[in-house]
């Protein structure tokens, strides 16, 4: 499944939300989203998908399901395309999710200290799924 993203590197806002959204919280392709989306707000596109590229290559190695996602630019817009079952909850997911944001924890904290890792922190998602590193790496 292809996630298209707006030129500023967010994700489209479909404008659905209600208990359906929140069920679909903890599927893989919405926490990609709402990470992606975290970062690019700050960072920018271009930042983002090259620390999410760093993050896929490092993590893949433990989590081979990571080799599937494909981040590439088209134009001026930044692109990401995820497995079709991110779309669903899965312990795969979660697994492959978990480190990829590991991975970004340890790109973001020397580059930019807690400022950018505290924005993740704060995303309830990430913390209600069960994706946030364990304490002693954070």
């Amino acid at each position: 499944m292809i996630h298209h993203t707006t030129p500023d590197g967010t994700p489209p806002n479909d404008g659905e939300g209600g208990a359906e959204a929140s069920t679909e919280a903890c599927t893989g392709s919405a926490l990609f989203a709402q990470v992606w989306s975290a970062l690019a707000e700050v960072l920018g596109p271009a930042t983002t998908a090259t620390l999410f590229r760093r993050g896929v290559k490092y993590a893949s190695a433990r989590e081979p399901l990571l080799k599937q996602v494909e981040i590439k630019r088209d134009g001026f817009e930044y692109r990401y395309a995820l497995p079709a079952s991110w779309d669903d909850v899965s312990p795969e997911t979660n697994a492959a999710l978990r480190a990829l944001i590991e991975e970004l924890w340890r790109l973001l904290v020397p580059l930019t200290g807690r400022i950018l890792v505290r924005r993740l922190e704060n995303l309830p998602d990430l913390c209600r799924c069960g994706l946030l590193p364990p304490e002693g790496s954070r």
